[in-house]
């Protein structure tokens, strides 16, 4: 995973930077050898992972965190590896190292990982993600981005199961509520109208100024039931099917 290729870059930039600045090499051995702890950030404008190295080593080497950190992150910018790794380091807080991956890096890592016979590498902290894709809006059609959605998100979905994660997959139905409630009044009305029977006052009791559906479909729909009103009666609804939900 590439946060071992950006935990060994930190190590090398750390060793360095204890040469230069003389740190001993007793205090440093113990916090490299644990390992260097990356975090995902909770907001974006925070880089793709951070450490608190630096307030790790702050006690230990007398030091304020923030002095440290920006000890390291000029260590880091000296590796020449650095910049085709990332795209910006920052300091935050107390010290606090935040770390942007670089476009190209992740590209690279994408190809690699594709390329590489062993696709299956585990994540290390597995977690549990809900995946709510397409979740079509019932009230009007269906569009070729729907389809889109649902080929992404179960291409997505299965991505990160394999790599570890519990997954669980939902297709939100959202068929309650007041916009149904409008789609309704909206295909009653055109039923009226193709009865010849609408009147201009029961729309603006049913509906507010600028509310209601106008798409071509509704037409259609009250056509169909004007056509079909078995489709009213709900013992004739077509029934889920219980392979899909």
């Amino acid at each position: 995973m590439f946060e071992n290729r950006l935990s060994g870059l930190i190590v090398r930039a750390v060793q360095r930077a204890g040469t230069d600045e003389g740190w001993s090499e007793e205090i440093l051995k113990p916090v490299l050898d644990r390992g260097i702890r990356l975090e995902w950030p909770k907001k974006e404008e925070f880089g793709d992972l951070s450490t608190p190295l630096a307030m790790g080593l702050s006690k230990s080497l007398g030091k304020p965190p923030r002095t440290i950190a920006e000890i390291i992150v000029r260590a880091i910018k000296d590796d020449p590896q650095s910049e085709a790794f990332l795209s910006r380091i920052d300091i935050a807080g107390p010290g606090y190292i935040n770390l942007t991956l670089s476009f190209a890096f992740l590209v690279q890592f994408l190809e690699e990982t594709i390329l590489s016979e062993d696709l299956t590498e585990k994540v290390s902290r597995p977690r549990k993600i809900n995946v709510e894709f397409v979740s079509a809006n019932p009230t009007g059609p269906l569009h070729v981005g729907h389809g889109r959605g649902a080929a992404f998100g179960d291409s997505l979905a299965r991505i990160l199961r394999e790599a570890g994660h519990h997954v669980s997959t939902e297709y939100y139905i959202n068929d309650a509520g007041n916009q149904m409630n409008m789609l309704g009044k909206s295909v009653y009305l055109a039923f009226r109208k193709l009865e010849g029977a609408f009147i201009s006052e029961e729309k603006s009791r049913l509906l507010g100024e600028g509310e209601g559906y106008r798409g071509d479909y509704i037409p259609e729909i009250a056509q169909k039931i004007r056509e079909e009103p078995a489709l009213l009666d709900p013992e004739s609804a077509p029934k889920p099917c219980p392979d899909v939900f």
